[in-house]
Order: C-alpha cells, then structure tokens, then sequence
C-alpha cells in the first residue's frame, strides 16, 4: 500500500498529520502504519476519508508489484 496520498491531502489542506492523532481520529501506532506502508484497516482509512472530506484514493493507493 502507498499512503503517499494522505501525505499529500494533509498538505494540500494545510493539516499536520498528527493533527488526526490529536483529533483522536488515529492513533500513534495507526500513523506509525502509515508512514510505513503497513496494513491500516479499512474502517480506519474511511474515518480519515471523514474526516479530511476526501475520497479513498486521497488517502492509500494500492501498488502493484
């Protein structure tokens, strides 16, 4: 997974991710996934869609290898 998008969403709108953490939408460890590449539930990645008013592929792009 590429979440390079929600990077780019966050800066497009001038949010800092760890403002989601502050906002209690993630946790430390789900930004931890995030900055990694790892698995983020789906449910997750719709709350952060909520939240910053952006479709899914705002958020994670899947690469295929």
């Amino acid at each position: 997974f590429d979440f390079s998008p929600f990077y780019e969403t966050c800066k497009e709108k001038g949010i800092k991710p760890t403002k989601l953490t502050k906002e209690g939408v993630i946790d430390k460890t789900t930004l931890s996934k995030l900055r990694h590449g790892k698995n983020v539930e789906l449910m997750t990645i719709a709350k952060i869609c909520k939240y910053l008013e952006v479709p899914i592929e705002k958020v994670v792009r899947i690469k295929y290898e």
